[in-house]
């Protein structure tokens, strides 16, 4: 255990390190209370983890039933199994004590590990708490760029204002902000086209395209207003933008020359479909690849009982 502690923090963060092997054993020893007495890290989790020791033991098991689901995608049976560990905790307990923890990361510069992002990521699917974290450190940063395109809008001032028409917040993206622009022009989505749409957005970088997609997919899709009885003009639309990011988007997985195992790996952890096809093409060509496996495990775990997924479901898995 302390060879594996001592090894993590040297692992290179990357788009796809929080499906890998490291943060795999990193969310294990950080579960297991029982047996491994813990590390010197300065990751938040490491505070987290003491306050979960000092739970009387009934509690705490439900607390690890709950965040057993961390590695997981968010989507798919994760909200199931995530709905049944919050009910196991007690909801007003379970909110109160998790936005104790993200608090915080806003009084003081904080650490992230492997540990700390994916707990971090778990608490704000769940809680979606307007978090604005103060990061100790480039490496720090680095863990929270993975998780900032879907919670990119929890950590802004109302104040700021937001370049995009659905409130991306273009300003935290700054590469991206001729492609995210452009998408703009093509959300009113009138001749619903994907295809006319791709060939109109395509300047010759499809990887920055791919990118740029993915990114403003998982922000719509995490801050889409919720249904109600009479569902305002906003919620009709982003719905709509979403169907139309992603129609886009598996047209484009279906013929980008240039896409990346890093790129496959992120379009696996959404969901995508379409990018099963891409795995499977660069599988052929390279070998199989570890983060590719595990992405493609966990899009195949997270298919529904639908007819639609469970036709996919032929189809996807190794």
């Amino acid at each position: 255990m302390d060879a594996v502690h001592r090894l993590l923090p040297s692992v290179e963060v990357t788009e796809y390190c929080l499906t890998s092997p490291p943060a795999r054993a990193a969310w294990t020893l950080f579960l297991d209370l029982d047996n491994d007495p813990g590390d010197d890290s300065p990751c938040w989790s490491a505070k987290v983890r003491r306050d979960l020791l000092q739970l009387p033991a009934a509690t705490r098991d439900s607390w690890l039933r709950l965040l057993r689901v961390a590695p997981k995608v968010p989507h798919g049976k994760w909200q199931v199994e995530s709905a049944r560990g919050i009910k196991s905790v007690g909801e007003t307990a379970f909110r109160t004590q998790a936005v104790a923890w993200l608090k915080t990361l806003a009084e003081r510069p904080s650490h992230l590990e492997f540990a700390g992002c994916l707990l971090l990521q778990l608490l704000l699917e769940l809680t979606r708490y307007p978090l604005e974290p103060h990061w100790a450190g480039d490496r720090s940063r680095r863990f929270w760029r993975l998780l900032a395109p879907r919670y990119a809008v929890r950590v802004r001032s109302p104040s700021i204002p937001r370049a995009c028409i659905d409130g991306f917040p273009l300003q935290d993206f700054p590469a991206q902000t001729a492609v995210q622009a452009a998408l703009d022009a093509e959300l009113p989505i009138d001749k619903n086209d994907p295809e006319a749409a791709l060939k109109r957005l395509r300047n010759g970088d499809d990887a920055l395209l791919e990118e740029a997609l993915r990114y403003r997919i998982a922000w719509v899709e995490a801050n889409t207003p919720p249904f109600n009885a009479q569902p305002s003009e906003s919620w009709v639309r982003m719905p709509g933008h979403t169907a139309f990011l992603k129609s886009v988007h598996s047209v484009l997985l279906n013929t980008a020359a240039d896409l990346d195992e890093e790129a496959i790996v992120a379009a696996l952890g959404q969901g995508t479909i379409a990018a099963f096809a891409r795995a499977a093409a660069y599988t052929k060509d390279h070998g199989y690849r570890p983060a590719i496996v595990a992405a493609v495990r966990q899009l195949h775990d997270g298919l529904q009982v639908t007819v639609a997924d469970q036709t996919a479901r032929k189809h996807v898995g190794w």
